[in-house]
C-alpha cells in the first residue's frame, strides 16, 4: 500500500502559481505501478475528464494500467464523491482484482473513507 496527500494548487506560499500535482502524481504511479500494489491517497484533484480543467495533471498509468477503486468500468472516469464538497478527491488503484469498493462518511472527517476490497490469490 502506498498513500499520499497531494499538494493542492497555490499551497506554495513562495510559487503560488505553481502546479505540483502532475509531478507528485507521477511520482507515485511510478512508485505503485508494481502489480500487487494499492496506491492512492488525497489527490487533491477531480478524475481526468471533458469537465476538469486540470485533467493534464493525470499521468497514463491510474485508469488504464490500475483500476480505481469506484471504476465502473475501463473506460469510466466517474466515481462517487469522497468529499463533502460532492467532489471526488480520495482514490484507491491497484492492478489486483477489484472485489468490492466502499465509500463512508465517518462523521470524523470533511473526506469519506474509501475502502477496497481485492483478491490477492
Amino acid at each position: 500500500m502506498c498513500t499520499a496527500h497531494l499538494s493542492p494548487r497555490h499551497s506554495d506560499a513562495a510559487h503560488p502559481g505553481w502546479e505540483f500535482r502532475d509531478d507528485q502524481l507521477k511520482a507515485l504511479t511510478h512508485a505503485g505501478a508494481a502489480r500487487r500494489t494499492v496506491y492512492g491517497g488525497d489527490l487533491n484533484v477531480n478524475p481526468p475528464g471533458s469537465r476538469n480543467p486540470f485533467s493534464w495533471v493525470w499521468p497514463s498509468g491510474p485508469y488504464t494500467a490500475q483500476r480505481e477503486c469506484d471504476q465502473a468500468s475501463g473506460s469510466s472516469r466517474s466515481g462517487r464523491a469522497t468529499h463533502v464538497s460532492g467532489h471526488k478527491f480520495d482514490y484507491l488503484f491497484t492492478g489486483l482484482p477489484r472485489v468490492r469498493c466502499t465509500v463512508r462518511d465517518t462523521g470524523r472527517s470533511d473526506h469519506f473513507a474509501l475502502l477496497l476490497r481485492v483478491r490477492t490469490g
